[in-house]
């Protein structure tokens, strides 16, 4: 069985990913401090994974000093990290990892705060270290775990105590997928034979809404979506997912975890 890393593994992408991964291959599941989870919700998490051959949580210390041989490294660090233009910290922050046991790098970015200048130091560090490299740009993602900063997840909790007051949006939504589809997207991706440099998560059934949108509980937010239309790309090799996970069903799914694990936000 092939073995992995996920780097940032207790993050809402990271830990989703491990789950995925751990159905067919050897995870070494790396836990850092400085995203956005707290030391509670990690644990849950690694309880939730349980005793699985599969899978070993290790520290990120362990893992700079290790010399075990890995096909692929999932780096989902700064996209759960939601790291924004800061391009000299990106790459300052990996020159201290040794990267010769690794044959190929992942990195998930977010579509909505990646830029150019990012891209080409990505580039630029995969030529220099010598190895394989993909980005793949994420949009919006929801599902259970998702981090307290998001709306949709805000939006959920004014639904579930009732406040009485409609929530507004006060960011915009310009693409929204499930973050099970994400992960299972992001699996298929890394095993083609022949990836391109760059990819693009988007859905056969993309749907966004408007910064300053109200909205009155959950089924309100649903029929306030709107359908995206088709797109072109031309600088970004699209994946789509072509059978999205039902809407209505995602967020019943992210109200019953965060009524679950309430006490954790």
């Amino acid at each position: 069985m092939e073995k992995c890393v996920v780097l940032g593994a207790s993050g809402f992408i990271g830990f989703e990913l491990v789950c995925k991964l751990m159905e067919k291959y050897c995870v070494t599941a790396i836990i850092t401090n400085d995203t956005n989870d707290c030391y509670e919700s990690r644990e849950e998490k690694i309880f939730a994974v349980g005793r699985n051959a599969n899978v070993k949580f290790i520290d990120i210390s362990d893992f700079q000093h290790g010399n075990e041989e890995y096909k692929l490294l999932f780096n989902c660090h700064l996209i759960d990290k939601n790291q924004r233009d800061e391009t000299n910290n990106i790459i300052d922050y990996f020159d201290h990892f040794n990267f010769d046991h690794i044959k190929e790098i992942i990195w998930l970015m977010d579509k909505n705060k990646i830029n150019n200048n990012i891209q080409k130091l990505i580039h630029e560090y995969m030529e220099e270290i010598g190895k394989k490299g993909t980005i793949i740009q994420i949009p919006d993602v929801y599902g259970p775990w998702q981090p307290v900063r998001h709306s949709i997840h805000q939006m959920i909790v004014h639904d579930i105590e009732q406040r009485g007051n409609p929530y507004v949006f006060t960011l915009p939504i310009k693409e929204l997928l499930y973050v099970e589809d994400v992960a299972s997207a992001i699996i298929s991706i890394s095993e083609k034979e022949f990836k391109e440099e760059k990819y693009e998560l988007t859905s056969d059934a993309s749907v966004s809404l408007k910064e300053g949108t109200i909205t009155n509980g959950i089924q309100d937010f649903i029929a306030k979506l709107n359908i995206n239309s088709k797109r072109t790309h031309s600088e970004v090799t699209p994946y789509i997912i072509k059978t999205p996970f039902p809407l209505n069903e995602g967020l019943a799914k992210q109200k019953q975890h965060i009524q679950q694990f309430f006490h954790l936000y």
